[in-house]
């Protein structure tokens, strides 16, 4: 058995070496001979200074070996060690040059460790506890940059303790939560995975990976003018199990997110939504896409590429590809990788702001007998949310007569799901009932509660709509770090922390003007005054 050398970290201490099933077969020695004769042809095709020629951004790099899904994929009989991929990205971006340290999932669950690297990479980081997952959100959404090379996280591990259940869109309700908390960050409204299958990507022009990936490749020799790639479903003899996607599309209203590389379906999968390519989703696809999510960046592949990788050789499916351009594939897509990593981990103040905007409203039918509705769900915003979902009628009286409640519903940017409500009784009550809907959002759990209602009396006719309820209405629904909020113990505290916040009061010279924060009226007239002369307003007790 050939010896594997070790992946060394920056301060040059050995990292544990894959105990994965892939390392005990004799075919891997032959693997990894391939790789280097392949490497080897092409330093003799290129120029000598094809490697060296390009010098990575001063930039730390983190990348994750996942325990967690080792254990997970091998519970549940998948197949699959994550440990090659994830060895064969730290080892390939070491020879060309990264400071690049791996490091175990563990690690997540500390976001001080996540602070200290400005890129993490996530090859099949197939399972990752729900702390980590918070802990690589609130990473990203602090300047970090995250790159998913597919599948990274797609399970919470014992969460359910079934197979199915440990899946985070079950957990979360909808597959627009394919990858947990993660999801958000990438922006993407997920739908299903499938393949085996053909497909080739090509580039979207214009866009920064595309452009940095093309250097990338001109700087060691290479051509650039053929950046597209391709996968087959692989043969009886060499079947290939990667060969498939997450079909994924960006949210049209969302500037944060933009696509850089398309996916083209050449045959139909064989599992999971073979009708999907004539019927549901025809045409080109999201590849790749790129996302500015709060202070931070984050990049989704929806393919597998890694087996394309010089020194995974196509992970034994055959010799490497070299393209009509003389390229090899492999090189291509690791410049394609090395130029998201770039992107991902060299922020330049653009911020990416997040609405969370879940609604609610109702279209009711009201007879004699009841109150009949269709309740519907909306997103206005441009990441999913989940939610409780309530129907509340009250009487006359005031009271609560009824109450309906609907757990964990999700809802996609730009989706409307409906739900039927009714109340019904021998006879409604002679005067006015109140129909309340309301939509709280709970994961991510932010506090919003948006509100809609409805007056009406018996018999009062058909297709009657909810009109919005500010007074009921609370919380903001978006995440925006270019908002600073101010806020006291009372409104006299908050209009203190205002004043402070625009350079104290008064100011040496100037004015400060005092309202009374009894009445409503007496403080809205106060702005005008204050805006006038450059002042604060000062909130009072007394008149």
């Amino acid at each position: 058995m050939a010896a594997r050398m070790p992946i060394t970290s920056r301060g040059g201490h050995d990292r544990p070496r894959s105990n994965g099933a892939d390392e005990m077969q004799p075919r891997t020695t032959i693997r990894i001979s391939l790789a280097a004769l392949f490497a080897a042809a092409a330093l003799l095709a290129a120029p000598s200074v094809a490697l060296a020629a390009y010098t990575p951004p001063a930039i730390k790099v983190a990348v994750v070996r996942s325990a967690v899904s080792k254990y997970w994929l091998d519970k549940y009989n998948r197949g699959v060690d994550p440990y090659v991929r994830e060895d064969a990205v730290t080892t390939y971006l070491q020879g060309r040059g990264w400071d690049v340290t791996q490091i175990p999932d563990s690690a997540l669950d500390n976001l001080n460790t996540l602070r200290q690297y400005d890129v993490v990479v996530l090859q099949t980081v197939f399972a990752m506890t729900p702390q980590a997952s918070r802990n690589m959100v609130t990473y990203v959404g602090e300047g970090g940059g995250v790159v998913n090379l597919m599948a990274s996280p797609r399970v919470a591990p014992d969460y359910a303790g079934t197979e199915f259940g440990d899946h985070w869109f079950a957990i979360l309700g909808n597959n627009a939560w394919e990858w947990g908390p993660l999801s958000e960050a990438y922006q993407m409204t997920f739908i299903d995975d499938m393949g085996p299958f053909n497909f080739h990507t090509t580039p979207v022009a214009g866009t920064s990976i595309l452009t940095g990936a093309q250097a990338i490749l001109q700087a060691r020799g290479y051509s650039s003018s053929d950046m597209n790639m391709w996968r087959d479903a692989g043969s009886a003899t060499y079947p290939n199990r990667y060969a498939w996607i997450e079909l994924a599309k960006e949210v049209g209203s969302n500037t944060n997110v933009k696509r850089f590389m398309n996916l083209v379906p050449d045959t139909q999968p064989s599992q999971s939504g073979a009708s999907y390519k004539s019927k549901d989703y025809p045409g080109t696809h999201s590849g790749a896409s790129y996302a500015e999510y709060l202070n931070g960046r984050a990049v989704y592949f929806g393919f597998f590429g890694t087996e394309m990788l010089p020194n995974m050789n196509w992970y034994g499916l055959g010799s490497q590809p070299t393209k009509t351009s003389g390229v090899p594939q492999g090189e291509v897509f690791g410049a394609w990788m090395e130029s998201a990593i770039a992107w991902a981990g060299t922020p330049t103040g653009a911020v990416g702001a997040i609405i969370r905007d879940g609604r609610t409203y109702a279209v009711c039918d009201v007879y004699g007998d009841g109150i009949y509705a269709n309740q519907y769900t909306q997103n206005f915003g441009n990441v999913a949310v989940q939610g409780t979902l309530y129907f509340r009628v009250y009487d006359p009286s005031g009271r609560k007569v009824h109450e309906a409640v609907r757990y964990k519903i999700c809802v996609e940017p730009g989706a409307s799901h409906r739900y039927t409500q009714r109340y019904i009784t021998s006879r409604l009550a002679d005067g006015v009932y109140r129909v309340e809907v309301e939509y709280v959002t709970t994961y991510p759990s932010y506090g919003r509660h948006y509100v809609e209602s409805l007056y009406v009396r018996r018999s009062a006719g058909t297709d009657l709509r909810t009109a919005y309820d500010a007074a009921r209405t609370r919380g903001a629904y978006a995440a925006d770090p270019r908002v600073v909020r101010y806020a006291g113990a009372d409104r006299y505290g908050t209009a203190l922390a205002i004043a402070d916040a625009g350079g104290g009061y008064p100011r040496p010279g100037g004015s400060v003007v005092i309202a009374s924060g009894g009445a409503g009226a007496d403080a809205l007239v106060a702005a005008g005054i204050a805006a006038a002369v450059d002042a604060p307003v000062v909130l009072t007790e007394q008149a």
